[in-house]
C-alpha cells in the first residue's frame, strides 16, 4: 500500500516544512511509586515522593508528495529526579508517518514508531546496571467511501516491548490489534455501523504453573452502534459489543457484554464538554494479569477563556475486576482483585507568544481496593514551558 500511495502522488507542490520544539517541565509527585501505606513503611526507596525535571528537544520534517504527506520526527529527553536519582533516564523517540490519499476515494495513514528508555544506576551491591526498555509500533488506517452514504474503515497495529535487563524480561510483550467497521448514512442524520476487533497479546517469558510456556490471550469484539449529530454543536454516539476472552491457562476465559456512550457538546464556541461511559475488557500491563473487565466514567470540560488562555478540568472513575496469576513453579495460585480509582486533573495553557507556551497542571488519584497493598493516594503538580523555533506544532506521537 505504501508503494501504491507514493506512486499515486504527483510532484510536490507545497514546500517542505520543518518544526523544532524545545521545552522543560518540573513535576512534584507525592507518591511516585503508587505505594500503599503499608508499602510506604517497609519500602527501601529513598523517598516515595519526588520532584522531577524533564527537558526535551523534538523536531519534525513534513515532506509533501502530491496527494501524500510524509512526516519524520524525533525526540530526545532527559528525566532528572531530586531524590531517587537511580531513576534518572534518557528517552529517545523516532517516528515516521505517511498520510495518503488514493485515486479511488480512499485515504488513511501508515506509521512506524520506536521509543527507547535507558536508565543507568548502581544496584544495592554497588554494581553498575543499565535497564533499557524498547517499544516498537507499526500501525495503519484506511477510510474508503464506497458510496456517498456507505463507508468502510479499518485500522491495525502491531507492537513489541523488549526489556534488556534479564531480571525484568518477564515484562516483554507483543500485541496485535485489528479493527474493521462498515457505516451507512450521514452522521448529521443517523449513521448506524457494525464493527469487529481482534486483539492478541503474548508474554512469552512469563512462565508459571498455569502457563509454563508463557502467557497468551486473544480477545474478539463484535457489535455495532449509532452516531448522530442533531446540530453542528452536538455529537452523540453509542455502541454495544459482545467480547470473548480466551487465555492459554483457561482460568480467565470468559464472555462479556461491552459498550460505550459518548457525548461531545460545543456549548458556546468557547466551552466544550465531553462525557463518556465505557464498559470494556482491557488488556493489563501487569505481568500475570492478561485482561480485566472495567467500567470507566469520564467528564471533561474545556474553556477558551481568551485566544491565549485555555483551561480544562477532567474527572474520571474506574472500577475493575482482575484475576491475577501468582503461581509458583509447582503451585497454581490466582488472586481476585477489585479496585476503584478516582482521578481529577486541572490544566491551564497560556500562549505567551505564538511560539512560547506555558503550562500548569494539578491532579489527584485515590484508589481503594479489596487488597490493602493496592490502595494508594497521590497528588501531582506540574509546570512547564515550551518554545517552537520553527514550523507548525508537532503532531507525530513520540512518547
Amino acid at each position: 500500500m505504501l508503494l501504491v500511495a507514493l506512486a499515486a502522488g504527483r510532484a510536490a507542490a507545497d514546500p517542505v516544512r520543518l518544526g523544532i520544539d524545545a521545552g522543560a517541565g518540573t513535576t512534584y509527585d507525592s507518591n511516585l511509586f503508587r505505594l500503599s501505606p503499608l508499602e510506604k513503611r517497609i519500602s527501601r526507596f529513598q523517598s516515595v515522593d519526588d520532584v522531577t525535571v524533564l527537558p526535551h528537544v523534538a523536531g519534525q520534517l513534513v515532506v509533501p508528495l502530491g496527494l501524500q504527506e510524509l512526516s519524520l520526527a524525533g525526540r530526545v529527553s532527559r528525566q532528572f529526579h531530586a531524590y531517587n536519582t537511580d531513576l534518572d533516564t534518557t528517552e529517545t523517540g523516532l517516528a515516521a508517518r505517511l498520510r495518503y490519499a488514493l485515486p479511488f476515494d480512499c485515504s488513511g495513514t501508515l506509521g512506524a514508531h520506536q521509543f527507547r528508555r535507558l536508565t543507568a544506576y548502581d544496584d544495592i551491591l554497588g554494581n553498575p546496571r543499565r535497564i533499557t526498555v524498547r517499544d516498537r509500533l507499526a500501525e495503519g488506517s484506511a477510510l474508503c467511501s464506497i458510496t456517498p452514504s456507505l463507508a468502510a474503515r479499518a485500522d491495525a497495529s502491531l507492537g513489541d516491548r523488549a526489556n534488556r535487563d534479564p531480571l525484568l524480561s518477564a515484562f516483554d510483550l507483543r500485541e496485535l490489534s485489528a479493527r474493521g467497521e462498515i457505516a451507512y448514512g450521514l452522521v448529521d442524520t443517523l449513521q448506524p455501523f457494525v464493527a469487529a476487533r481482534y486483539r492478541h497479546r503474548e508474554q512469552p517469558k512469563f512462565a508459571s504453573a498455569l502457563t509454563p510456556d508463557g502467557t497468551r490471550a486473544s480477545i474478539v469484539d463484535a457489535g455495532g452502534g449509532l452516531r448522530w449529530s442533531p446540530t453542528q454543536y452536538l455529537m452523540l454516539s453509542g455502541a454495544a459489543s459482545w467480547t470473548r476472552l480466551r487465555e492459554n491457562s483457561h482460568r480467565r476465559d470468559g464472555d462479556l457484554a461491552t459498550g460505550e456512550i459518548v457525548v461531545d457538546w460545543d456549548a458556546t464556541g468557547k466551552t466544550r464538554l465531553h462525557l463518556e461511559a465505557v464498559r470494556s475488557l482491557d488488556v493489563s500491563p501487569n505481568v500475570g494479569a492478561i485482561a480485566y473487565p472495567a467500567t470507566t466514567l469520564l467528564a471533561r470540560a474545556s474553556w477558551d477563556a481568551t485566544p491565549l488562555l485555555t483551561a480544562s478540568l477532567e474527572t474520571r472513575y474506574r472500577h475493575r475486576a482482575l484475576l491475577r496469576d501468582l503461581s509458583l513453579a509447582a503451585l497454581p495460585l490466582t488472586r481476585r482483585e477489585r479496585d476503584n480509582t478516582v482521578g481529577i486533573d486541572a490544566r491551564v495553557e497560556y500562549k505567551i507568544t505564538d511560539k512560547f507556551v506555558a503550562r500548569a497542571a494539578a491532579g489527584y488519584r485515590d484508589r481503594s481496593a479489596n487488597f490493602a497493598d493496592l490502595e494508594y493516594r497521590a497528588a501531582i503538580v506540574t509546570v512547564g514551558l515550551s518554545y517552537r523555533f520553527a514550523g507548525p506544532p508537532l503532531d507525530v506521537g513520540l512518547e
